[in-house]
């Protein structure tokens, strides 16, 4: 295991390794993309596999001990350690020039991500964390504020596709949601880390299919902010991944137990 130290001086050297490929994201985004469907839902461009990559070839540098869990390319995963990269999420807004889509990558140890980072092409923003070491936001130390009541929070919902087993349930879930918080904001989990400037109070994903690796760059900012992270299993639904502030939380939770 990485001391903090350690995984100090790794998150930067890694963050600045991800703006780059971050501002070859965003040089390309002009350009007409041919979308390659992966299935029904996954899609991804030249540029994915590009990004993924130039992240993969930079991350094995700094540390060649790991092993890599990836979107586009091979997975070579190892026992200890393991970089998970997304190289665009959203992808298909990325595709059809919406300004919507981050490029992200953790590090877990085991099943559990211990470094992560989330670099925002088009605002610039890049939040890193690891273990011990708190947030940042461009390399400053960055503490979140809220004050908001439950009633004027904001919630983000991954709500998922047309699944018939599992839509009436989905359905109620996001009504209880609209009439329990001040706003309800559907941006698929890609934004969820803007509870960090407090744009956002708390998130959940009722797709009904949950993957630890795809939110493992969110969970490691949220958690080292202070932010808790729940998974759970709904009845109805099956896997649930609720995050929020502890009054946000509270009540996110009780809507989906």
């Amino acid at each position: 295991m990485l001391s903090a130290a350690e995984l100090l001086q790794l998150e930067q050297e890694s963050s600045r390794e991800l703006v780059k490929v971050g501002t070859y994201i965003a040089s390309q985004w002009e350009k007409i993309h041919t979308l390659t469907y992966k299935d029904a839902r996954d899609s991804a461009t030249e540029v994915d596999t590009a990004s993924e990559n130039m992240l993969r070839t930079a991350l094995s540098k700094l540390l060649p001990q790991a092993g890599f869990m990836v979107e586009e390319g091979t997975s070579n995963p190892k026992d200890e350690l393991n970089w998970v990269i997304d190289p665009i999420d959203g992808t298909k807004q990325y595709a059809h020039q919406m300004p919507l889509y981050t490029t992200q990558f953790a590090l877990m140890h085991k099943n559990i991500p211990i470094l992560g980072a989330v670099y925002n092409p088009v605002s610039q923003q890049l939040f890193s964390a690891s273990v011990g070491n708190g947030l940042r936001c461009n390399s400053n130390n960055f503490v979140p504020k809220f004050n908001r009541r439950v009633d004027e929070s904001i919630i983000d919902v991954d709500f998922g596709g047309s699944n018939p087993l599992t839509l009436d349930a989905r359905l109620s879930v996001l009504k209880q949601l609209t009439t329990s918080f001040f706003r309800v904001r559907m941006f698929a989990g890609i934004y969820s880390i803007y509870m960090l400037t407090g744009a956002l109070d708390g998130t959940i994903s009722i797709v009904g299919h949950i993957n630890i690796y795809d939110y493992a760059p969110h969970d490691i900012l949220l958690q080292e902010a202070g932010i808790k992270v729940k998974y759970l299993t709904h009845n109805s639904i099956g896997p649930v991944r609720v995050a929020g502030y502890p009054h946000t939380l509270h009540k996110l939770l009780e809507v989906v137990s």
